[in-house]
């Protein structure tokens, strides 16, 4: 469990090693809380809402293909 996390902080868009790099004494902590609270909210609506869950599916589809 805690890999996947990892794994979709690092790979998924939330651009994990990145913004975990900046500033010297509060940017860094700052950002890496804001991180993971889009984390929890976007976990926690992928699970309860069904509108959520469609314009997930609606933009999977619609997304080009590398």
């Amino acid at each position: 469990m805690e890999n996947e996390g990892i794994n979709v902080l690092k790979n998924q868009g939330y651009a994990f090693e990145h913004n975990y790099g900046h500033g010297q004494q509060h940017l860094a902590p700052l950002l890496l809380t804001l991180l993971l609270l889009a984390f929890l909210f976007h976990t926690a609506l992928a699970l309860s809402c069904v509108h959520y869950q469609e314009v997930r599916a609606e933009l999977a589809t619609a997304a080009p293909s590398s």
